[in-house]
């Protein structure tokens, strides 16, 4: 039996390829599947592609990367043992390893006696891999190189430093101007007299090759990584449960959030800046209605910016006439799903959207605002959840351990960006969102990690069903037991101000929260069986006292439109109305006894009541009370979402297409 002569070139090596070997390939290299390839010369001209080969170098690991580089290194048509030499390793296993994942990624072909990397992720590594230059023509032997290091003398140290680990060319004028030892007057005379540097150009200076090798102490890198990734999970353990429970504690929480903050919003009347982002003033809103600590306001400006983020990008809200945010039909079909469901969508929608929400509040950015874009936000996100994902829910990790071990797994990444920094902010918001609790990963982690997959049936149990019961107590506060469904909550908040943050929470009533109700058209039988219909615990007197109180002072006096009217039985009122410096500019006049009129608009004339510490009832032009009206929604937000890789199915038809069209 004959034996099988090496491929030629990258179309006839794949054209070996099984299925199987066309599945991993597009799932390590996603980008190639969109659109898909139809034949095997198709897919050669995408992985051929700058781009695409620039992006596959970026998914390798720190092993895969060292390789790939020992490669560019190398002449073209190289060996495995070649490879191994030039990282100084004897772990031969580990090398072959690290060549079956580059053959794997189409990073590499041809059999290990004849290796050649792709063309466009040479070309990727400049023009000095490694930092090295090319072989010189007439190479010095390593007893000549320390001959001339020793006659140069440590004059010429400092300089050789700074070419040593690359790039290996330094500028300079004259630089092949005729030098000699007895002639050298200078550092850069002295290096090039002896050979340690020699002229590239008129203008450039280069390190050769093997001056470099020997004064590095013949290593590629300065640490060579190790073939495997750093172990995150022989960290301390926590109880999983225990852990589980904080997670899904703090989605709760953040539900609860997003819910109040959106529903609010017709009431903030929040309008965007010019660039579309959220102005500082309603920033600080957000932070006072969702009851922030103003003593880490950094902190909490964070959060609450990544609230309305989460509310955007999800959907849930939009803007009206370019600049007022309100709620979307969307929002209330996301308040009919279960929690555990609603934050799933959260948490995906965090996942893959390519924004870094917290560069929205650095110094002259704003939440929704273009400072936060960034197309590397998702990869980065989802790149640290699958690390994360890899140990047991109960591990402590924390935000050093996890940058390090990410380093490791994205070398590329951390070369470009201060990975300790993003890995700390990324660090917190998995802690808002219940993927890590006490810094330990929660089983969420895992959800989050399978973006096909549905909760686990043990850890949805774990949020609870929302409860529409309250426990109304006699210092005028209502405690709930639980999360809140969404009508009741709305209510509660109408009639009382909720004074503490969790999943629950504690509301309390007084004479302004419940004149809030009665503004909105409620009246004192409708507040007293609501309490009565949501209290665990009967209507405490006191309660039933300052309602009837407020009921009664509530309504006496009536504003209507002449511009206004203002009706009451109350002389004092009277009185103090035409006496109130304000008068003049309303033009209040009295026009019967326990009336008056205004020229002023009816609201203009509510404020100012208000402002007296009264409490009107407005009227319309027949004498109807006036209720508020319904909640105002804006328009669905339609937006191209960023595709997301391919499923496995869709990988294995793909795969098997590309295996039949070599038949």
């Amino acid at each position: 039996m004959t034996r099988k002569a090496a491929p030629r070139s990258l179309a006839e090596s794949l054209r070996r390829w099984t299925a199987t070997d066309f599945a991993a390939l597009l799932a390590a290299r996603p980008d190639l599947c969109t659109p898909p390839p139809r034949s095997v010369g198709d897919l050669v001209a995408r992985m051929t592609t700058g781009g695409s080969a620039m992006t596959a170098l970026h998914r390798l690991n720190a092993w895969q990367h060292v390789v790939a580089e020992a490669l560019a290194t190398l002449p073209d048509g190289t060996t495995r043992a070649a490879i191994a030499g030039l990282l100084g390793t004897t772990d031969e296993l580990a090398v072959r390893r690290g060549l079956a994942d580059l053959r794997e990624r189409g990073l590499v072909w041809g059999p290990d006696s004849d290796l050649h990397l792709l063309v466009p992720a040479r070309t990727a590594f400049g023009p000095w891999p490694a930092g090295l230059a090319d072989d010189s023509a007439h190479p010095l032997t390593e007893r000549e190189v320390t001959a001339a290091l020793e006659a140069a003398g440590e004059v010429v140290r400092p300089l050789l430093d700074q070419l040593t680990w690359g790039p290996p060319t330094g500028r300079v004028r004259n630089a092949d101007r005729r030098v000699t030892p007895d002639t050298a007057g200078t550092p850069m005379e002295v290096a090039l007299a002896h050979g340690l540097l020699r002229p590239l150009d008129h203008d450039t200076v280069v390190m050769p090759r093997e001056v470099a090798w020997q004064l590095r102490g013949h290593r590629l890198v300065r640490t060579l990584p190790s073939p495997t990734p750093p172990d995150l999970g022989a960290g301390r353990r926590r109880r999983a449960e225990l852990i589980d429970r904080a997670g899904v504690g703090a989605a709760i929480t953040l539900l609860r959030d997003v819910e109040q903050l959106v529903s609010s919003l017709p009431d903030l009347d929040v309008r965007l800046l010019r660039d579309g982002g959220l102005s500082v003033k309603d920033l600080g809103g957000a932070v006072a209605l969702l009851r922030l600590p103003a003593a880490h306001l950094a902190r909490s400006r964070t959060y609450a910016a990544l609230v309305v983020e989460l509310a955007w990008a999800a959907r849930l809200v939009n803007q009206v006439n370019g600049e007022t945010l309100l709620p979307t039909p969307a929002f209330d079909q996301w308040l009919d799903r279960a929690a555990a469901d609603r934050w799933v969508d959260l948490v995906r929608v965090w996942a893959g959207t390519p924004r870094w929400f917290p560069w929205s509040v650095r110094p002259k950015a704003h939440p929704l605002g273009p400072d936060a874009d960034w197309r590397g936000a998702a990869d980065l996100r989802r790149g640290l959840i699958g690390v994360c994902a890899e140990v047991t829910p109960g591990t402590v990790v924390g935000a050093e351990r996890l940058a390090e071990a990410y380093a490791w797994h994205r070398p590329a990444v951390a070369a470009q960006v201060d990975l300790a920094e993003l890995t700390g902010q990324w660090w917190e918001e998995a802690g808002w969102l219940g993927l890590q609790a006490l810094d330990a990963v929660t089983g969420l982690m895992h959800v989050a990690d399978d973006e096909r997959a549905s909760m686990p049936a043990e850890l949805a149990a774990e949020f609870p069903e929302p409860v529409a019961e309250l426990i109304l107590q006699s210092d005028l506060t209502a405690v709930a037991p639980g999360p809140l469904d969404h009508d009741t909550s709305r209510v509660v908040r109408l009639l009382a101000d909720q004074e503490s943050r969790g999943a629950g929470g504690v509301f309390r009533f007084s004479q302004a929260s419940l004149r809030r109700a009665f503004d909105a058209g409620w009246t004192a039988d409708r507040v007293l069986d609501w309490l009565r219909d949501h209290s665990g615990t009967g209507l405490p007197q006191p309660l039933e006292y300052l309602v009837g109180d407020v009921a009664r002072r509530h309504g006496r006096i009536r504003v209507g439109s002449v511009g206004a009217w203002i009706q009451t039985d109350d002389a004092a009122v009277i009185t103090q109305l035409l006496s109130h410096p304000e008068a003049g500019p309303l033009g209040l006049r009295r026009l019967a006894p326990g009336v008056l009129v205004a020229d002023a608009e009816a609201d203009e004339v509510v404020v100012l009541l208000h402002q007296l510490g009264l409490s009107p009832a407005a009227e319309d032009s027949a004498g109807r009370l006036v209720t508020a009206p319904p909640r105002p929604r804006a328009r669905p937000r339609t937006v191209d979402a960023p595709a997301g890789p391919p499923g496995p199915q869709a990988i294995a038809e793909l795969a098997e297409e590309l295996a039949a069209s070599l038949q």
